[in-house]
C-alpha cells in the first residue's frame, strides 16, 4: 500500500526516485536519493506501515471489552441452578404448592441427568413440558401453556434469521 501523496497533506513527499519525510531539505544532491538515504526511506516506509498497523491493533484491542461485555450478560449456569431459577419463577406465576416444587424440581433433575442428542432433546423437552402440565392443577395447566406459548413467541423474535 502506497502512502498518501504529499497533496493529501500527508508527511512523506513522494519523488521518482526516493520517499523523504516533508519537512526536509532537498539532499545536497539536487532532490536525488543517494545509497545511504534508500535506506532511511525503506526504514521510513517500515515506521509508516508500522504506525498503521499498531493503530489497527489498538482499535481491534479497544473493542474487545465492548464484545465480552455482551457475553457477560449471559451467565453459564449449572442445571441445578437453571431448576431453581424455573421453579422460582413458576411459583411466582403459578403459586406452587411444596409438593409441587420438589416433583417439579425431580422432572429437572431427571432430565438433565440425560444427555440428549440434538434430534432428541426437543423430544425429551416436550415430554418435560407435559410431565410438569401433569403435576399441575387445571388453573395452573391454563396459566403454564400461556407462560410456554410466550417463551415460544420470545425465542423465534430472537432467533436467526435464516
Amino acid at each position: 500500500m502506497n502512502p498518501p501523496s504529499s497533496s493529501q497533506g500527508s508527511a512523506f513527499v513522494q519523488s521518482r526516485r526516493c520517499l523523504r519525510p516533508a519537512k526536509t531539505m532537498p539532499t545536497s544532491t539536487g532532490g536525488r536519493c543517494e545509497p545511504e538515504n534508500k535506506s532511511k526511506n525503506k526504514l521510513i516506509l517500515k515506521m509508516y506501515r508500522m504506525k498503521k498497523l499498531i493503530m489497527a491493533m489498538l482499535i481491534a484491542v479497544s473493542m474487545v471489552p465492548t464484545i465480552s461485555a455482551q457475553d457477560n450478560n449471559r451467565q453459564r449456569m449449572t442445571p441445578q441452578q437453571r431448576t431453581e431459577q424455573r421453579i422460582q419463577k413458576l411459583d411466582e406465576k403459578l403459586s406452587l404448592t411444596d409438593n409441587q416444587k420438589n416433583q417439579i424440581r425431580n422432572l429437572y433433575a431427571d432430565f438433565y441427568k440425560q444427555k440428549y442428542p440434538k434430534e432428541k432433546r426437543k423430544e425429551a423437552m416436550e415430554k418435560l413440558i407435559t410431565d410438569i402440565t401433569a403435576v399441575l392443577t387445571s388453573d395452573q395447566q391454563v396459566l403454564y401453556k400461556q407462560l410456554q406459548e410466550e417463551a415460544a413467541a420470545e425465542r423465534r423474535k430472537h432467533a436467526p434469521k435464516n
